[in-house]
């Protein structure tokens, strides 16, 4: 029988359980709050974010709903009345046929679809919060405070907060809920066969059910998997347990893919033959959205603590909201230094080097990427007091390509700079051998005379030649040195006066020179001689072929699957909110298991509070009257009808979606459609009545007879629609 001190013991613990449950479900309730407090305190009257995304994706829940209603025009799931007759139109965009569960139940309630569509956004973000407190609560082992600060970042992290007007990446709690399955597979031992096999399954159901949502988050998460599983597979303390788990399950997670792809065997059957006939070429549109250094520091407009510098700087011209990924400063710092202290966790390791390759991949061209290898291996290199047939090879390959790299090549000219220092470096090193110079001094001479101007050589030489004259008369024992100093100093003053205009080549140069010797010095990154050899042969590569600005995402992914349909790919953010929360909630476990709970948990609130801002929104019953007020101009005899307004164009997506919507409240299905990519043929209905174009009456008839409508069938509501009457 138990002493009445241990069931007091016991209630005490119970109500501490409970206490700290209570402050993680009341940090869930405050964040959803803070995402959506425009719509919410508006009782719902206005909806985040524009008339734009959210009304469109709006309308594919709705067909969704009308779908399993069976209500007239929607007995077709992939068969949505617009872009009429045009079959699967539901497949040139995301579909989200998995989001549907958590938003009809609003609709059998009787809630308005715009009503309906506001309450399934606070859905998906408290389930993505719940989904996150699941993860690491039970799947990571993470107390309260270090819980509710890494489901908060996840579920209310400025990045995702930026993304609102894109609804359909919203939901994240199918992936979530993938990694606590994967959780559970590898970090609970005590899990039988049938039970690993049941969570390999629900892993694979899980991303299937992403993708059936939103393939933007789906496609990068298998991506990301695959980098993460790559990056534990290379690194020493985790790579024993990666064959581990492959040589115990691989039959389980055999049978999970298995599954998966028999569940989205409708999906590809849908979506391929789109893909074949309607791929579209995003090169550009990647280019605008490719982010830079400081978009990652960049919190947006609406942050109501740094929104302040996006509005005074803004990032990006075309497409500024695409590159708003920050987390703040305070909550960056935070998630950096908890990755730097869990940096013994194989998990934490595993997490950050996949982060860091693809943050680098995403941001930096290949050529900067190229020419920082290349210094690395460079300084390794020149530190080494014997060469071996490889290193000669490799430094004097390195010479050759820098003397024939073409004169615009910018990033070879801060290479060759970085060289030039390597030289002296190398031959400062051997000063006091007989022998060693004669590599080095040649290369130092050749790059010099290649990439540095005589006249302006000439003249600094006025200045420094005396100089370093005069110390070496008067330090007589240190005249190799002196010497030595004289030159470096002469030569990075032409160097920096060559290329005034530009003057990041030399400061790359002078950074990559510093790093890489730094680096290079360290015990831990010493490398072999034929691995530094591998490394400058395959560094050179970017450098010497002039990638110009292009990302190393740029470059690749083209032979990656699927990546055709990737058109802005800074939205990997919302995926890397994973890892970031994972060195956040690091860093609060330290705190919380030092007995500076207090501090945990003001911690965890200061970074969510930096990640607070305020969306735009529209007024629900604005768009309803604008819908209802061209479907009163649709005859509901006609076979389909067709909207165009003399509006101008800055509101053409919005004047098709008031179509689409007025199709459904009137039961006729439009030609009207905006969508993903647009049906064969559509361009030129879509450019009718512009000068040089048919008119917008022979674009009808045209479209008419390639699809097999009848000419009378189809209505015409034209400019005078917002009048009394439509033709």
């Amino acid at each position: 029988m138990e002493s009445p001190a241990s069931e007091d013991s016991e209630a005490a613990a119970a109500s501490r359980s409970a206490y700290r449950a209570g402050l993680v479900a009341a940090v869930g309730v405050v964040g959803v709050l803070a995402v959506h407090h425009p719509m919410i305190l508006s009782g719902f009257r206005r909806i985040q974010t524009d008339m734009g995304d959210t009304r469109l994706l709006n309308y594919i829940l709705e067909h969704g709903w009308l779908w399993i209603s069976r209500a007239p025009l929607h007995e077709r799931l992939w068969d949505a009345p617009f872009f009429h007759p045009v079959p699967n139109v539901m497949a040139f965009s995301d579909c989200m046929f998995s989001y549907g569960p958590f938003y009809w139940p609003y609709r059998a309630a009787g809630l308005a679809p715009d009503t309906a569509f506001g309450v399934w956004m606070a859905t998906m973000t408290a389930l993505n919060y719940a989904t996150g407190v699941l993860l690491f609560r039970k799947g990571l082992g993470f107390g309260a405070p270090a819980t509710a600060a890494a489901a908060g970042l996840i579920a209310f992290g400025a990045p995702r907060v930026n993304q609102l007007h894109h609804p359909q990446l919203l939901p994240f709690f199918y992936l979530l809920f993938a990694l606590h399955a994967l959780c559970r597979i590898a970090r609970d031992h005590s899990v039988g066969a049938i039970e690993r096999a049941s969570w390999w399954v629900v892993f694979g159901l899980s991303v299937a059910a992403q993708f059936y949502g939103g393939y933007y988050l789906g496609w990068f998460f298998g991506v990301g998997l695959a980098v993460a599983t790559a990056a534990a597979s290379i690194l020493p303390s985790t790579r024993g347990r990666v064959a581990a788990l492959a040589r115990r399950d691989w039959w389980a997670a055999v049978l999970g893919a298995t599954v998966a792809a028999v569940a989205l065997l409708p999906f590809f059957a849908h979506y391929l033959p789109v893909a074949r006939e309607l791929g579209r070429d995003f090169g550009d549109l990647q280019k605008f959205t490719q982010p830079t250094a400081w978009a990652w520091w960049n919190a947006g407009s609406a942050n109501w603590w740094w929104g302040w510098i996006d509005r005074r700087w803004p990032v990006g011209t075309l497409y500024p909201e695409e590159l708003r990924l920050g987390l703040g400063f305070a909550t960056t710092g935070a998630c950096g230094l908890g990755i730097y202290l869990g940096r013994r966790n194989p998990l934490v390791r595993a997490a950050f080097a996949a982060t860091l390759f693809g943050v680098t991949a995403m941001t930096f061209p290949a050529a900067f990427l190229g020419a920082s290898a290349a210094c690395f291996a460079l300084a390794s290199l020149v530190r080494e007091p014997d060469w071996a047939g490889f290193d000669t090879v490799a430094f004097a390959l390195t010479t050759v390509v820098l003397l024939v790299a073409p004169t615009d090549n910018h990033v070879a000219l801060s290479l060759t700079f970085a060289m030039i220092a390597f030289c002296v470096l190398r031959i400062w090193n051997q000063r006091g051998r007989t022998s060693g110079w004669g590599a080095p001094g040649a290369a130092l001479v050749a790059l010099s005379l290649h990439s540095l101007p005589m006249d302006s050589a000439l003249l600094l030489a006025g200045f420094f030649a005396p100089a370093g004259v005069s110390a070496a008369y008067f330090a007589p024992s240190r005249r190799p040195e002196v010497v030595l100093g004289a030159l470096s100093l002469w030569l990075a003053a032409t160097a920096w006066l060559s290329v005034e205009n530009a003057p990041w080549v030399f400061i790359m140069a002078a950074i990559g020179t510093v790093l890489g010797w730094s680096v290079a010095g360290t015990s831990r990154f010493r490398v072999s001689p034929v691995k530094r050899s591998a490394i400058i042969g395959i560094a050179l590569l970017p450098v010497s072929m002039h990638f110009g600005a292009g990302s190393l995402w740029l470059l690749v992914s083209p032979w990656i699957p699927g990546s055709g349909a990737i058109r802005i790919p800074s939205r990997m953010v919302l995926l890397l909110l994973v890892p970031a929360a994972l060195g956040l909630a690091s860093l609060i476990e330290r705190l919380d298991h030092g007995r500076r709970a207090a501090a945990a948990w003001c911690l965890a609130m200061v970074c969510l509070a930096e990640q607070t801002g305020t969306t735009e929104t529209f007024d629900r019953d604005a768009s309803r009257r604008q819908i209802a007020k061209l479907a009163r101009q649709v005859d509901r005899r006609a076979g389909a009808f067709y909207y165009r307004s003399q509006i101008s164009t800055d509101v053409h997506y919005y004047l098709q979606l008031d179509a689409m919507w007025a199709a459904l409240e009137s039961g006729v299905p439009t030609i009207n459609g905006i969508s993903g990519c647009a049906p064969t043929g559509w361009k030129n209905l879509d450019e009718a009545g512009a000068p040089g174009r048919r008119t917008i009456a022979q674009a009808i008839h045209a479209w008419c007879d390639d699809h097999g409508l009848r000419r009378g069938d189809v209505q015409y509501i034209g400019p005078q629609a917002h009048g009394a009457d439509a033709r």
